[in-house]
Parts: structure tokens; C-alpha cells; sequence
């Protein structure tokens, strides 16, 4: 069972899963987004324990930043959701460069906060 005072750092909550978990009460949440004003509405109506920082996944300084935010703000982080999308349509040997950097991100990135 997750404390109802757990810190959540959620990637992706611009829409879907991410923001729908931003939403749920009781918890405090560093909200993140490539565009943070794309969660701005969530941050504004719950400013106590909520708010909104830049985070493209693939920007490893950026995940820093946010993880030095929540400690700052909130202590710690509790709970990590990575929610952060990317899509790729395609055959696998068709592949690009870029595609192939987004999966490295999606690996890397859930490590990469820890000490």
C-alpha cells in the first residue's frame, strides 16, 4: 500500500494515464511534461501539493532537475511512473537513428534518478 502522503514524480501527464494520475487526491505530485503549461490547469487548482516541471525523458539533465525539484520541494520522490509515450509505426529494420534513441531513453531513463 502506497502512503497517502507519497511523493509521485509522473512523466507524461500532459494527457491520458499521466494526468489522470495527477488527479487522484491525497498524494503530492511533481507533475512533468516536454511542455509544462500543458499542466498548468492541474497545478493551479492543486498548488499545496502539486506542481509542473519541464521534463523531456530523452534530456537526461532535465530528469535531474526534476528530481532535484521534488526533493527540494516535497523531500524525496516515493513513487517514479514513467509515462512518458513515444510511438513509433514501422518495421523494425526500417528503423532510424532518432527511433532507435528514443527506445535507449525509454530503457535508460527509469534508472537514471537513482544515486
Amino acid at each position: 500500500m502506497i502512503d497517502r502522503n507519497a511523493v509521485w514524480l509522473i512523466a507524461g501527464c500532459s494527457t491520458g494515464l499521466g494526468r489522470a494520475l495527477v488527479l487522484e487526491p491525497g498524494c503530492r505530485v511533481v507533475a512533468n511534461a516536454r511542455g509544462p503549461s500543458a499542466v498548468g490547469d492541474i497545478v493551479e487548482d492543486y498548488a499545496d501539493v502539486a506542481f509542473a516541471v519541464e521534463l523531456d525523458v530523452d534530456k537526461l539533465d532535465q530528469v535531474k532537475v526534476a528530481v532535484e525539484a521534488a526533493r527540494d520541494r516535497f523531500g524525496g520522490v516515493d513513487v517514479l511512473v514513467n509515462n512518458a509515450g513515444y510511438g513509433y509505426a514501422g518495421a523494425s529494420p526500417g528503423h532510424s537513428k532518432r527511433s532507435s534513441s528514443h527506445l535507449a531513453s525509454a530503457l535508460r531513463q527509469p534508472i537514471a534518478p537513482t544515486p
